[in-house]
């Protein structure tokens, strides 16, 4: 498992701004997107292949691990992370058990062509 000492990969994290109002059809506005680099520990766990609507797609499952702030509290599955050129989606985000505010560990996959 990546520790939160071996940071040696560099992530980029992004998600919609925040809610800044609605347009004249009641659909929400979002201020300017936010995206932020972050150094990062990284652990592959797992691959595997996807089988759906008669197609096979291969599938990695890593952690990443990144020093608690402000903003890396603030990271939801909503958000997009970009890690060597490929875009992973963000399935569970937690506090290691490093200590209170020390780490977040995100787990992501992403499709391995």
């Amino acid at each position: 498992m990546a520790r939160s000492g071996t940071r040696t990969r560099v992530i980029t994290l992004s998600c919609d701004g925040e809610k800044i109002g609605t347009n004249a059809m009641n659909e929400p506005v979002y201020g300017p997107p936010i995206t932020f680099d972050r150094l990062a520990g990284r652990s592959d766990v797992s691959d595997g292949e996807r089988f759906a609507a008669g197609q096979v797609g291969a599938f990695r499952s890593t952690r990443f691990v990144v020093l608690s702030d402000p903003d890396t509290r603030k990271i939801t599955p909503a958000y997009g992370l970009t890690h060597e050129g490929l875009e992973y989606n963000i399935v569970g985000v937690k506090e290691t058990l490093d200590g209170r505010h020390q780490a977040i560990e995100i787990t992501a996959t992403c499709e391995a062509d």
